[in-house]
C-alpha cells in the first residue's frame, strides 16, 4: 500500500488557534503512537507536523500539530469551519 503526503518542508499550512487562522511552516513531518496496527485505522491521527510559525532564520516559534488539525489553504480551512 502506497501513501502519499504532498506537503514538504517549508510548505505553508493553515490552523486556527484562540479563533483566529494561524500561518506555519512545515519543518517536519513524523508518527507517533506504538500501536502496530494504525494501517486498519484512520492514521491521520498518528501524523504529526512539527512547525514553525516565522520561516525566516530569525524570529522563532514552533509548535506541534496533528496532520488534521492543518490546511493547505485558507479556503479549506474556511470550509471546515
Amino acid at each position: 500500500m502506497e501513501f502519499i503526503i504532498n506537503i514538504k518542508k517549508d510548505t505553508k499550512v493553515f490552523t486556527i488557534e484562540n479563533n483566529k487562522i494561524q500561518e506555519y511552516y512545515v519543518k517536519e513531518i513524523y508518527l507517533i503512537g506504538n500501536d502496530k496496527n494504525i494501517i486498519e485505522r484512520d492514521i491521520s491521527c498518528f501524523i504529526m507536523l512539527k512547525l514553525q510559525r516565522y520561516n525566516d532564520g530569525v524570529n522563532y516559534f514552533e509548535t506541534n500539530k496533528r496532520l488534521y488539525d492543518v490546511f493547505l489553504s485558507k479556503e479549506d480551512l474556511l470550509k471546515q469551519l
